[in-house]
């Protein structure tokens, strides 16, 4: 997720969202295909069917939708609530 979130960062999610996801989130989001394996990306888009489409900040090396697709919300672990800078 660089630029937005640098190796060191610390990020904190509320992992029991009250609200609905928005386009532009960042969330913490099960992947699709391997088991115990979770990624941080930003929504771009959300579906009228429930799949929403994720994408990482430095998209030249981002493992996201573009490389395996819409994603379900269910499978969304948590909205990023704060980070705390790279000191």
């Amino acid at each position: 997720m660089s630029p937005t979130l640098q190796d060191g960062d610390e990020v904190y999610f509320d992992t029991k969202p009250c609200r609905q996801i928005r386009v532009n989130d960042i969330v913490l989001v099960k992947h699709p295909y391997v088991k115990k394996r979770n990624l941080v990306k930003r929504i771009k888009n959300i579906t009228s069917d429930g799949s929403v489409f994720i994408q990482g900040d430095n998209s030249f090396c981002s493992t996201d939708s573009k490389s395996f697709g819409t994603v379900n919300k269910n499978n969304i672990l948590g909205i990023l609530k704060k980070k705390k800078l790279l000191q």
